[in-house]
């Protein structure tokens, strides 16, 4: 009896001990104050100051680690992107202060920042209830599904993905053919999506009204100074154009010739000993780019399970022409995602000059870009563009696609 009884008292100080542990970290309606918009995310900071901090996007938590203080100074830093928060609290608790992101040498964008404290829930709200105000305001169509999607500045299609909660809550992206919108959260009530997304590099504000024919019109504000606006059609089949369609080879070029200075300032011939395997994944990115931290973390994780059979990894980096930074940012992204393979610095980040650097394609559409290469250093097969996770299913089939190459590649000539 006294067994069971001192079991008891044991659990229950776990219990107690874990449920003071996590009343201890302290969570934050966030918002970054741009365009007479509020862009909206959750913020979680450690109890420990100094440990981590958290950006919430619905199913995403970005863990960030480490935070400073100086009395009621933080002081959040995405070394990877090359931005940080610094807030103070004020009379009230709540914490004021602003977002900067380097954008040059000596140069920055700043953006308003607040946060409040909130209680800890299964399903925080990230956007203010909408209420009501007349009956011709309310839709009850969901938002649930596919949407074929047209952004006013851009020429080539989207399509958006959308998933509805019991307690109006949507969570979902945008696809296009260079890449996807990351994870985006918000609610739909009464007519009105609204969605946002803050990562450390963008930040993100979605508007739709529905339509009384069924399709939404809408705001989307990018960061300090983007504005456009979009419509969408429910449409289940929307698709996008095949990656591998959007980049030709330019077979007079010789992938091996080409030479660029490695992370030391050695140049680097991509045809030398040792550099290319039986198979390689050229990878064309930018450390400031997020699709790209999203397709380094597909990249390690295959060079791991096909590396045995010869499978090698090389990154071409497009940065920002300052080659200690460019280094610097460059380290950061292998170091976030545990990345061991090699970095050449290949240029800089407008696509035109990349062309001009990569004649082996005809032209660059988008960061990320994937170059194929089998074992005597030809390029097979060029893919533009990536579905990162927070597209589901579409990341899923990209993956497979890419293994599906990758074994083609080491099965060599003959192979099946």
């Amino acid at each position: 009896m006294r067994i069971n009884a001192f079991a008891v008292f044991v659990l229950v100080v776990l219990c107690l001990a874990s449920s003071a542990h996590g009343r201890a970290n302290q969570l934050y309606r966030a918002v970054l104050k741009t365009q007479a918009q509020e862009i909206p995310f959750f913020l979680e900071l450690s109890e420990f100051r100094g440990e981590w901090a958290k950006i919430w996007n619905g199913n995403e938590k970005i863990t960030i680690q480490g935070f400073e203080t100086n009395g009621s100074e933080i002081v959040i830093e995405f070394p990877h992107y090359s931005s940080m928060i610094t807030a103070k609290s004020d009379s009230n608790g709540q914490l004021i202060g602003e977002w900067k992101k380097q954008t040059g040498e000596d140069k920055w964008t700043s953006i308003e920042f607040a946060a409040k404290r909130i209680a800890y829930s299964k399903k925080p709200l990230r956007f203010p209830r909408h209420f009501k105000i007349t009956e011709e305001i309310e839709k009850p169509t969901t938002v649930d599904g596919r949407w074929a999607v047209k952004f006013s500045s851009e020429e080539s299609p989207a399509i958006g993905v959308f998933k509805e909660g019991k307690d109006k809550t949507v969570e979902g992206t945008f696809l296009t053919a260079t890449g996807d919108y990351r994870y985006l959260a918000g609610s739909y009530e009464y007519g009105l999506l609204r969605l946002s997304c803050f990562d450390g590099s963008h930040a993100f504000l979605f508007h739709a009204r529905m339509q009384s024919d069924g399709t939404l019109q809408g705001d989307f504000w990018s960061g300090a100074k983007w504005h456009e606006t979009w419509t969408a059609k429910r449409d289940d089949n929307a698709v996008l154009p095949d990656g591998f369609d959007l980049t030709e080879i330019n077979p007079k070029v010789r992938l091996k010739g080409l030479k660029f200075p490695d992370l030391e300032g050695k140049e680097r011939a991509l045809g030398e000993p040792g550099l290319l395997g039986k198979a390689t994944i050229i990878e064309i990115f930018g450390s400031w780019c997020p699709n790209c931290h999203d397709a380094a973390e597909l990249l390690v994780e295959l060079e791991k399970k096909y590396g045995p059979r010869g499978l090698k990894v090389v990154g071409l980096a497009f940065e920002s022409g300052d080659t200690e930074r460019d280094v610097r940012q460059v380290k950061r992204y292998l170091e976030r995602h545990k990345a061991m393979y090699p970095v050449l610095l290949a240029g800089v980040r407008d696509r035109e000059k990349a062309s001009v650097a990569l004649p082996v394609i005809e032209k660059l559409q988008s960061y990320p870009t994937f170059l194929f290469v089998d074992a005597d250093g030809e390029v097979r097969s060029v893919y533009s563009g990536f579905s990162g996770p927070a597209t589901g299913e579409e990341y899923a089939k990209l993956r497979k696609q890419f293994e599906g190459v990758i074994e083609k590649l080491l099965a060599g000539p003959g192979g099946d």
